[in-house]
């Protein structure tokens, strides 16, 4: 196999698609296009000495899951073509999975610094992570700041936080 045309299929109501990485080294992502509930992923080998000729695991599909008021069961299908090194083409074999979404109460704290109180360093925190979001790339370090919970550090963080100095 040296080719593959995927199309993904899932629900947009619980979840988006981030991404998809090859997992193989001469493997190549060469396009995705989706739409909220479906993604296609075109993938090939780099060369002969890329083909793959037994069962493997050759992408890593990203998903994040949306809010949710109330549990649901989500499901990720995916169907393909694949192509061999004399252009003939083969269905691939189709796989799904459930995925079940709860939910979990987050409980965030505004003694952002761990000092056991509400204070100025807490602000501060928050002031110097100002305008971040969960899509950028140092968000594991900056979210503890998001004291609202919402992926972005915004004016309402900031105020939250003031508000908690003057009780």
């Amino acid at each position: 196999m040296y080719a593959q045309d995927f199309k993904i299929q899932y629900d947009a109501n619980l979840m988006e698609f981030v991404s998809a990485a090859s997992l193989i080294d001469g493997i190549a992502i060469l396009e995705e296009k989706g739409s909220p509930g479906s993604v296609r992923i075109i993938m090939a080998s780099k060369g002969a000495a890329y083909g793959i000729t037994k069962e493997a695991v050759i992408a890593a599909l990203t998903f994040k899951a949306k809010p949710l008021t109330v549990p649901a069961i989500g499901t990720i299908s995916v169907d393909g073509l694949i192509g061999d090194g004399y252009g003939i083409e083969a269905k691939a074999t189709s796989s799904s999975v459930q995925i079940g979404f709860e939910i979990v109460p987050v409980e965030l704290s505004p003694d952002i610094n761990g000092d056991g109180k509400v204070s100025i360093g807490d602000l501060a925190i928050v002031a110097a992570n100002y305008g971040k979001t969960s899509a950028d790339s140092d968000w594991e370090q900056a979210k503890r700041a998001d004291v609202n919970g919402d992926g972005k550090i915004d004016v309402k963080d900031l105020a939250f936080i003031a508000q908690k100095i003057l009780k």
